[in-house]
């Protein structure tokens, strides 16, 4: 394990997740322009799926 200033990174790989990427870029445009609107916005925390490498 190495450390770098306040964080510190691990030679251990983590698993990969496939994530909505549309859907995320969709929810910060609207959390901005709540923002911008004077809105308190709410917080939406997307699905992510674990994706089995074949080399696992």
């Amino acid at each position: 394990m190495t450390s770098c200033g306040t964080w510190s990174r691990s030679d251990a790989a983590a698993p990969p997740h496939r994530r909505p990427w549309n859907r995320i870029s969709s929810e910060k445009a609207r959390v901005l322009l709540d923002l911008i609107g004077g809105e308190e916005p709410s917080a939406v925390i997307p699905p992510t799926e674990p994706v089995r490498r074949q080399s696992a």
